[in-house]
């Protein structure tokens, strides 16, 4: 009780429930006035942002307050800061969004007047449930060094790193309005209070850093991971120390986004290059497994694995399309590049079962080894959505000749003159894989069982190559039954973890510690 009440007496109240004493309104003509011990603020008739501003100034702070809001747009500016030399005075700097649109980005952060979006909620968008409209909503931020971190009753919504504005007024924002319906809209708020000393922050939330310090830097000196946009050639390249380690890919020839090529650390490439190369000596089978892609065979009805251009005209209506809508985020740091994407599900006939939401991080935790972590998040769209137990899903990579198993698969080849074989043959010329379970089971043996998870090793350019697909121990059904294929294909039926490792073996003992550290760090 005395260390609760110790921690109690830090907090100071900035709202007296009687006045706006402390306060002070700047650019916009919305009303703010105190009823019934809230502050209320209520639109009128002026595009202009309005704000009550603090007097004081405040770094390092912990703030929580109250509010409660019709459907207008608001936030609080924190570490903000007016001159009257910079755009005639208007608040500019952080602001923490409350938004009560379907968009539902409350609690992220907008740089107002300045940068623009700095934290929009695609980056988590689990917290978009957090707010909840015409209901009062607990809003808590603290602002610690350059660490600035919010919640939205409870829930984590944002996280990032900046230095651009360490200290500054906070300010309570009634949005300009363009419509004359809005009028009168209102946003109340209550209970605001502060810490500004002896300072604790919460623990360590699993939610995305926006780490715009590191990335500023990184970028001018380029090291580390750099994730290079480039839209005009429909990818975003994947760079560690100036290497190219993938490329995530969504050219419309492919029908779904996929990581392709994907490299070690040193470069040598581990997937196949078919069908965007023919090169000599590899399977020219199975069009539609390039790189590493996630899929599904069958989504009501539709075939989103297997669409490829090869298919038919006249049998692509039963094939589906994966498209690409935006990249939300493509953030390199030293340790840690992240990309996070939005695409849709669509039928052939234009309709969208699934709106899809990817968050894809590579690390590199040693001189060997390049991880990548993937989770998906879909949601249906148009209609229910039903996905039937097949073979042929979801996460999967369609590994490079060389690591395939010594197989009697028939199959056609590319030829040394770039023709196909007219006949499948069986060829095991240049085969060095081996799959391995988490069970003891190796070999072809694998194909159908279940298994946390999947290893192949094999020798390419005269390195000895490991490829780890580890299973999140919280998948549904998990764990999952293996689709594993002496030609090369490796894919599981869920959040998934590749470990590519060049030169030394990925033991049993590894895998299992990261294993264990997914169950960790969920």
């Amino acid at each position: 009780l005395s260390g609760l009440t110790a921690q109690s007496q830090t907090w100071r109240s900035l709202f007296n429930g009687k006045d706006l004493n402390g306060w002070k309104q700047v650019n916009g003509p919305a009303n703010y006035e105190v009823v019934n011990g809230e502050l209320v603020g209520t639109a009128v008739d002026s595009p202009v942002n309005s704000f009550l501003a603090t007097e004081e100034e405040f770094g390092d702070f912990i703030l929580e307050l109250e509010f409660l809001m019709d459907s207008i747009n608001s936030g609080i500016q924190i570490r903000s800061e007016r001159k009257e030399n910079y755009l005639e005075g208007r608040v500019y700097g952080y602001q923490v969004e409350f938004d009560p649109t379907p968009r539902a980005w409350t609690g992220g952060i907008y740089d107002e007047s300045r940068r623009g979006w700095i934290y929009p909620l695609e980056y988590n968008p689990f917290a978009k449930t957090a707010y909840k409209h015409k209901q009062w909503n607990h809003c808590r931020i603290e602002a610690i060094g350059n660490n600035i971190r919010v919640w939205i009753n409870g829930i984590p919504t944002s996280h990032f790193i900046d230095d651009l504005t360490p200290k500054g007024i906070l300010a309570l924002q009634v949005h300009g309005i363009y419509r004359k319906e809005d009028i009168g809209l209102k946003i109340r708020w209550k209970n605001i209070r502060i810490q500004t000393k002896n300072l604790k922050p919460s623990p360590p939330e699993r939610i995305f850093i926006a780490n715009l310090i590191e990335a500023r830097d990184l970028n001018a000196k380029g090291k580390g991971f750099q994730l290079i946009e480039k839209p005009s050639e429909k990818k975003v390249d994947v760079m560690y120390n100036n290497k190219l380690i993938t490329a995530y890919l969504y050219q419309d020839s492919v029908m779904k986004p996929v990581l392709y090529p994907v490299n070690t650390l040193s470069g040598t490439p581990i997937t196949r290059e078919y069908p965007f190369k023919l090169k000599p000596g590899e399977r020219a089978d199975h069009p539609h497994q390039v790189g590493i892609w996630f899929a599904h065979e069958h989504v009501n009805g539709i075939d989103f694995w297997n669409a490829s251009t090869a298919i038919p005209p006249k049998d692509r209506h039963r094939y589906g399309k994966i498209i690409h809508t935006r990249t939300v985020c493509a953030q390199g740091l030293a340790s840690q590049g992240t990309l996070i994407v939005n695409t849709q599900w669509r039928t052939q006939q234009g309709k969208t079962l699934l709106a899809e939401v990817t968050t894809i991080k590579f690390s590199s935790p040693n001189e060997h080894d390049i991880v990548i972590d993937r989770t998906t998040e879909l949601r249906a769209m148009e209609e229910a959505v039903t996905f039937l137990d097949r073979k042929d899903a979801l996460m999967a990579i369609r590994v490079a000749r060389e690591l395939e198993l010594p197989s009697e698969w028939k199959e056609k080849f590319i030829m040394p003159d770039g023709s196909i074989t007219p006949e499948p043959i069986a060829n095991r010329e240049g085969t060095t894989g081996d799959y391995l379970n988490s069970n003891g089971v190796t070999g072809e043996a694998v194909f159908g069982k279940r298994a946390q998870w999947m290893r192949l090793t094999g020798t390419k350019d005269n390195q000895k190559i490991t490829i780890a697909l580890i299973n999140h121990p919280e998948n549904i059904d998990s764990p999952p039954y293996w689709l594993a294929r002496g030609y090369g294909l490796m894919a599981a039926n869920l959040h998934y973890r590749f470990i590519i490792r060049e030169g030394k073996e990925l033991d049993v003992s590894e895998i299992q510690e990261l294993v264990n550290g997914l169950k960790q760090n969920r």
